[in-house]
């Protein structure tokens, strides 16, 4: 889709397609919930996702230090270590370099238990205006937890194996899954183990999808807090929906 085919371009920068996909699969849901003449078939005529570069999906954090350095975009001060913030930052003078601006960007971002990772990133957002909205989706702490809010079990099989995890945990995954962890691979409380091994969930599976694309949004919500799904949502809401919102009858 190029620019002119669509009314709004947001621009994303993420890990990987999961994360982009379940981070602008929950705006474009949220903003149809809001917004009373919106429907989510027309959502893909009327925004588009992209990244840095021409005909891509989103900007890899792990490329951002290279696209800047191709193009010669230096950033001056001390960090204190704060990387996130660095690239963050860089990642926002990209979007603002290019010929036509994005009307926001999403900063997908797992906190893998980096507890100064979203104050990092809130950092760079906030460090000027910059001449667009900026968006932050921090999963807490990964990915794998936001899906997690959204499992409702379907059958006996699922309800059993939720179950089980409760009560290898001692708490609910779904309601309570910022006490999993990135850490600790094979360990009883990761979260992508609970999701793949425990619940059978796969990646990119149907059955994913579903958690987040499917169940009710006021769900998501009220299971989100810890995870800062919900918090992610509401950010949608704020800075996201009243430039979509903005298009009825302007064109």
């Amino acid at each position: 889709m190029s620019r002119s085919e669509a009314a709004f371009v947001f621009g994303v920068v993420s890990e990987a397609k999961s994360d982009q996909r379940i981070a602008c699969g929950l705006a474009e849901r949220v903003s149809a919930e809001r917004i009373d003449w919106l429907e989510s078939e027309s959502l893909p005529g009327l925004c588009q996702w992209r990244g840095f570069e021409g005909g891509t999906d989103y900007l890899a954090w792990n490329v951002i230090e290279r696209s800047a350095k191709r193009r010669s975009l230096v950033i001056l001060g001390r960090f204190n270590g704060a990387f996130d913030e660095r690239r963050a930052r860089l990642a926002l003078f990209l979007f603002n370099s290019l010929g036509e601006r994005p009307e926001a960007v999403v900063l997908v971002r797992d906190t893998d238990d980096v507890d100064e990772r979203v104050s990092s990133l809130k950092r760079a957002r906030d460090e000027r205006p910059w001449p667009f909205a900026v968006v932050l989706a921090t999963p807490a702490t990964k990915r794998e937890c936001w899906v997690l809010n959204g499992f409702v079990p379907r059958n006996r099989d699922e309800k059993a194996a939720l179950e089980r995890v409760r009560r290898k945990l001692g708490f609910d995954p779904c309601s309570a899954g910022e006490r999993l962890t990135a850490k600790r691979k094979r360990g009883k409380n990761n979260a992508k183990l609970i999701l793949e091994r425990d619940l059978g969930v796969q990646p990119g599976s149907d059955r994913e999808d579903a958690c987040w694309r499917e169940t009710d949004l006021d769900v998501l919500r009220a299971r989100g807090r810890g995870t800062l799904l919900a918090g992610y949502l509401e950010d949608v809401v704020d800075r996201l929906v009243p430039i979509l919102a903005s298009s009825h009858g302007t064109s």
